[in-house]
């Protein structure tokens, strides 16, 4: 075997690695076993190179300088995908490697020269070399790879078309992939503008997409819209279609309308929407039938997102049936919308209604009428027709009407007959036509004044209440004037410038031409005033005037007589009515019987003749009458012709005797001598009213006295006086009238009178005392009944001892002062204080205590107490005169 230099070895072994690096002696697929160089230069990457371009990758190994110089070969080395590359094979290329022995490291590049899939991968270098003459070995650990991407267009996935509802959010979304990722972005359709989020849309990116979001999508949102996805290898784009459904809006329709009967009639429907409304019309809530005189007519219209869909109905001699509501009705199957026509059908008017309420005159005649329905038209004439019905067959005239006639709703015909009968008829006009005539009205003139009767006699009848009236027609009476109908007269008393009152007659008999009628319910005796018309029923004739007087009759009986007692002998008499015969009454006779005794065992006795008043009507009161007595009374009349009938019997029966009612007393309210006496009266009220109470008192050993007090309503009460005092008094009461006294007095009632006395002082007030005497004020009433005149005065010592003497003051005032003098000194004094009048002193006194000394002391007494509070001063001044008494001790 031939033995190899140093020299030779070292080429032998550059030329194995060079061969190993260039693929020619075999690849490793070893890992690294060592680490003692560090890649300095090398990072973990991905690079994206575009198709076809050339890529550099430098790679630098560095240890220290404890390994370098152990290193006796040293090279870098590089791997795709974890595979040594082969140099050779081409692709790829190696740079210069570099040793750096100053800093114990070597660098190398590694060249791409056309990346592209089968170039392009995972890259790792690692230093490789050999160590004091051992075997080659990588002396690196694959720490770090870089990734070499081959550039990729972007390719964008998703639909084409979406669709939402209008008002909901819309999302379209753009899915992109490439290498590197691309970038993406939304542009509207014509490429103008791009899109960028806002109030009412956004957009959201994640790794490999972009959502553009609109929020309540608008109809107005439709179109296309294009999504752009781009790097380094180009630019995608693809188009997405947003389609809004939409309700159906109707946008145009025809206007409710007015149409005249038997023209045509269009209606217009137009509506859009998406999808493409589908248009129908309803004709009073039914859908619209195909008939010979109605067409209905379709169109669709509109761009790719919004269609308009049109319907028309034609229809030819529109009858009034047609008219009504009509409903354009527009669907999909997002909603539907209606929308109303209101089509009135104008027609001829009705026919105006004559009214019955018409002036009738004698020459014209004004007609009117009510409005008749104008069917949407209103009325612009009225033609007014009448014929004359009694002077043969004429037809119909046109009456002239005033320009105002449409609203009058009047006419007037004139230059017609008296008395003739009309008949008329009326039509309205409006745009569309005449109406029907109205049913005929038929009227009659009024006629001419008529004629004057003629031969008119008046001859008063015997009852002295009726005048016949004789009449005879006029030759001259034509029928212009009417028919004779009834006879008026117009009658008054002639004294007298009354009132005219109308009396009627109906002419019964046909074609009368003489006549009488009688005017009955006169006043006898009396001359008449009485004007005799003709009458046609419209008008009267001139008047012709007669005078007759009726006649005279003897006097009528009373139509009312009445009898009332107003007592036991008094009656009032009433009547009224009775008939003076025409001539004044001469005498009233008044008359009685006794129901009790028989007919024909009395005659009728006269109460009075000549005493009444001759009056028709009357009330006269009478008295004398026997109490409690049945009577008959009647009443006769009689004037110059004679006696007249007695009136109708009137019966009455007097009352009893009318004692007063009786009385009892009810209360008593005595003082020292008066005393007010209280009553009442028993039973119903009395027929004859009380005059007078009269109540007497006396005392067991007086005689009784009387005191009178008059009736007065509402009021039972009276005083008496002048009664003994402190005396046992019997009071007792009876009623008078106009017929005297009661007959009993009532029970007796007793009561007794007071004395009389004073009462006591009101006040007893010490004003102040020294060692000797003492200052007392008083007070009295004097305006009592029977008020002090006297004071009366004791006094008493403490201890008892008491004065036997009474000191009197004289009382000229309500009040006064007492003046003590004389006292002992330091002695206790009781004042006892009584009031006198003539009747004696009060039956109680006013007590009062005081000092001689210091302060005095007041205490109370019967009935009233001394409060020494009320000592306040020694010195009071009154309005009334002082009273000062002496009083010494004894």
């Amino acid at each position: 075997m031939a033995v190899l230099s140093s020299r030779s070895k070292w080429l032998l072994q550059q030329l194995v690695l060079l061969c190993v690096g260039c693929g020619l002696v075999g690849k490793s697929n070893a890992q690294p076993q060592s680490d003692l160089f560090t890649l300095v230069e090398f990072s973990q990457a991905t690079i994206v190179a575009p198709n076809n371009s050339f890529v550099t990758l430098p790679c630098t190994a560095q240890t220290d300088n404890v390994t370098y110089p152990t290193v006796t070969f040293l090279q870098i080395s590089w791997y795709r995908n974890g595979l040594l590359i082969n140099f050779m094979r081409g692709g790829y290329y190696q740079g210069i490697q570099r040793l750096n022995k100053s800093e114990y490291a070597i660098t190398s590049q590694l060249g791409i020269l056309s990346v592209n899939q089968q170039t392009a991968g995972v890259f790792s270098c690692t230093a490789r070399g050999q160590l004091n003459d051992g075997y080659l070995q990588d002396l690196s650990a694959w720490h770090n790879t870089t990734t070499v991407r081959v550039a990729v267009a972007p390719v964008i996935t998703g639909d084409t078309q979406v669709t939402f509802s209008e008002g909901s959010t819309a999302t379209l979304w753009c899915n992109a992939t490439g290498v590197p990722q691309p970038s993406l972005e939304w542009w509207t359709e014509d490429n103008s503008t791009r899109l960028a989020a806002k109030n009412f849309s956004s957009l959201t990116q994640d790794h490999s997409s972009l959502s553009l979001t609109v929020f309540m999508v608008h109809r107005d949102d439709s179109g296309k819209y294009e999504c752009r996805a781009s790097n380094m290898a180009g630019i995608t784009r693809k188009t997405q279609e947003l389609f809004v459904h939409y309700k159906p809006i109707i946008t145009e329709i025809s206007e409710s309308q007015l149409v005249p009967v038997r023209t045509n009639l269009l209606l217009t429907c137009k509506a859009s929407g998406y999808p493409a409304p589908q248009v129908t019309w309803l004709h009073h809530r039914h859908n619209l039938s195909v008939v010979d005189r109605l067409v209905l007519s379709h169109a669709r219209d509109g761009s790719l997102y919004g269609l308009e869909s049109d319907s028309n109905v034609t229809t030819a001699r529109v009858l009034t049936t047609d008219g009504g509501q009509y409903t354009c009705v527009a669907s999909s199957d997002v909603g539907h919308q209606r929308r109303h026509v209101q089509i009135t059908v104008q027609t001829e008017p009705d026919a105006p209604a004559l009214k019955q309420e018409s002036d009738v005159m004698q020459t014209t005649i004004s007609v009117s009428w009510t409005e008749p329905d104008f069917h949407n038209s209103s009325i612009v004439d009225y033609d007014v027709q009448v014929r004359d019905l009694d002077n043969g067959a004429g037809g119909w005239q046109n009456v002239t009407v005033e320009d105002s006639v449409v609203r009058t709703r009047s006419a007037m015909a004139c230059n017609l007959d008296p008395f003739t009968r009309y008949a008329f008829r009326v039509r309205a006009l409006n745009a569309i036509g005449y109406s029907d005539y109205s049913n005929p009205l038929e009227l009659q003139t009024q006629p001419l004044e008529p004629a004057q009767l003629e031969d008119v006699t008046a001859v008063a009848q015997p009852s002295g209440t009726t005048v016949e009236i004789s009449w005879r027609i006029p030759n001259d009476w034509d029928m212009s004037m009417g028919v004779f109908r009834r006879v008026v007269l117009l009658h008054r008393i002639l004294a007298f410038q009354d009132e005219l009152q109308r009396t009627e007659f109906n002419v019964t008999a046909r074609n009368a031409t003489s006549g009488t009628v009688e005017l009955r319910g006169l006043a006898k005796g009396t001359q008449y005033s009485i004007s005799v018309l003709s009458n046609n029923g419209f008008f009267d004739s001139q008047p012709v005037t007669v005078t007759p007087i009726t006649g005279t009759t003897i006097p009528g009986n009373a139509t009312m007589f009445t009898v009332t007692p107003l007592s036991h002998e008094r009656l009032s008499f009433d009547w009224t009515g009775i008939d003076d015969g025409g001539t004044p009454l001469t005498r009233l006779m008044l008359s009685y019987k006794y129901l009790e005794t028989p007919d024909d065992q009395q005659s009728w006795q006269e109460v009075a003749s000549g005493d009444l008043p001759l009056l028709t009507d009357h009330t006269v009161v009478m008295g004398n009458f026997s109490a409690d007595t049945a009577y008959r009374f009647k009443l006769t009349t009689r004037n110059a012709k004679g006696k007249g009938r007695p009136s109708s019997f009137a019966n009455v029966q007097t009352p009893p005797f009318q004692y007063p009612p009786n009385v009892e007393i009810a209360n008593i309210m005595p003082t020292a001598i008066t005393a007010v006496v209280q009553w009442r009266v028993l039973g119903v009220t009395p027929l004859v009213p009380v005059e007078m109470f009269e109540v007497q008192w006396r005392t067991e050993t007086s005689l009784a006295t009387s005191k009178f007090f008059d009736a007065t309503p509402g009021r039972f009460d009276g005083k008496i006086t002048g009664l003994p005092r402190d005396t046992r008094v019997y009071i007792t009461i009876r009623a008078h009238n106009e017929y005297g006294a009661a007959l009993n007095f009532s029970d007796d009632e007793t009561v007794k009178t007071e004395m009389g006395l004073p009462g006591v002082p009101l006040e007893l007030l010490v004003l102040g005392s020294s060692h000797d005497s003492a200052n007392i004020s008083w007070k009295v009433n004097l305006d009592e009944e029977f008020p002090a005149t006297q004071l009366i005065y004791n006094l008493v010592l403490d201890g008892g001892q008491s004065s036997t003497v009474d000191y009197l003051v004289n009382v000229t005032a309500n009040a006064g002062v007492i003046f003590l003098k004389g006292l002992s000194p330091t002695a206790s004094y009781s004042a006892r204080v009584y009031a006198s009048n003539a009747n004696g002193r009060s039956t109680s006194y006013r007590l009062s205590n005081f000092l001689t000394s210091g302060q005095p002391v007041s205490s109370g007494g019967s009935p009233l107490s001394i409060s020494s509070a009320a000592l306040t001063t020694t010195t009071v001044l009154f309005a009334c005169s002082s009273v000062w008494l002496n009083l010494l001790m004894k």
